[in-house]
């Protein structure tokens, strides 16, 4: 191996170095020994050392940071293998890690495709929910239309109805009008009824009174004493009577007349049909 000569200072001196290192290793070398000497000379300012004493301080000093410099590399290769190991068994560590890490990325995988397919299915459910609110929406407001114009007919209804009550009223006031009316008038056909039994009566009364006479006459007709003014005298009383009779039983009959008129233009102011029949079924139940 080929030497290399290199020129140091040392202590103010220069000297030769012949070695196989690089000359920048030599002059490190030499810096470090040179470097030792005037820290020796400086710890002393004061006190000469000789040469032996000095040569003595320096391999002190130099065997001290050989032996630091050993514990240091040995606590360095101390550290290095504790880091060997520790690298070893976070490699082994990284190794389950991945090997986990493969399987969780296979599990999120097969989620996501899970989660992927669940999406699918709830934007789906979605849209048919979104479509069906829409429905909903429009019963909602086809409802609401409808409930407006339900209103509108109950309010309507309702306003009939107040109407009609109080037509229902009237009609009930009117009713109790005509039922007061209807009692009048069945008081008053039953006093018609009465006068006219009693008319009838009277009527058939001077009928056979009447009659009574016409058999007298004629019996005075057919008798001799016909020729007697007496008794012509009686004829001309009993024919006068028999006159009379009648015009009393033509003024009842009039009279009769006129009091059925005057029930049957009452009977006409009746509005209901059946009122106005029931009277005139009494008036003519009367009449028999």
């Amino acid at each position: 191996m080929e030497k290399n000569r290199v020129e140091v200072v040392i202590d103010g001196q220069n000297i030769a170095l012949v070695s196989t290192e690089q000359a920048d290793y030599m002059q490190k070398v030499a810096q470090y020994i040179d470097k030792k000497l005037a820290e020796i000379k400086s710890s002393k300012p004061n006190k000469p050392l000789n040469e032996h004493l000095r040569t003595l301080l320096i391999s002190v000093n130099i065997a001290d940071d050989y032996f630091k410099a050993l514990e240091k590399r040995q606590t360095l290769e101390d550290t290095h293998v504790a880091y060997v190991h520790e690298m070893g068994r976070m490699q082994e560590e990284n190794a389950l890690l991945t090997e986990k890490l493969h399987e969780l990325q296979a599990y999120l995988s097969s989620e996501r495709e899970q989660y992927v397919r669940e999406i699918d299915q709830i934007q789906e459910d979605n849209s048919m929910l979104m479509e069906e609110n829409a429905e909903l929406q429009e019963e909602s407001t086809n409802l609401m239309e409808e409930a407006v114009q339900l209103k509108d007919k109950n309010t309507k209804l309702m306003d009939e109805t107040a109407l009609l009550n109080g037509e229902n009223l009237k009609l009930k006031d009117k009713a109790a009008q005509l039922q007061a009316e209807n009692t009048k008038l069945k008081d008053k056909a039953t006093q018609l009824q009465a006068e006219n039994t009693k008319l009838k009566d009277e009527a058939a009364q001077l009928q056979a009174e009447n009659t009574k006479l016409k058999d007298e006459a004629a019996h005075f007709a057919n008798q001799e004493e016909f020729e007697n003014p007496q008794n012509q005298q009686n004829i001309a009383e009993l024919q006068s009577e028999v006159a009379r009779l009648s015009d009393i039983n033509r003024d009842l009959q009039e009279q009769l007349q006129y009091a059925r008129s005057e029930l049957e233009e009452y009977i006409s102011t009746f509005d209901n049909r059946e009122d106005r029949q029931n009277v005139v079924n009494f008036i003519s139940s009367a009449g028999r």
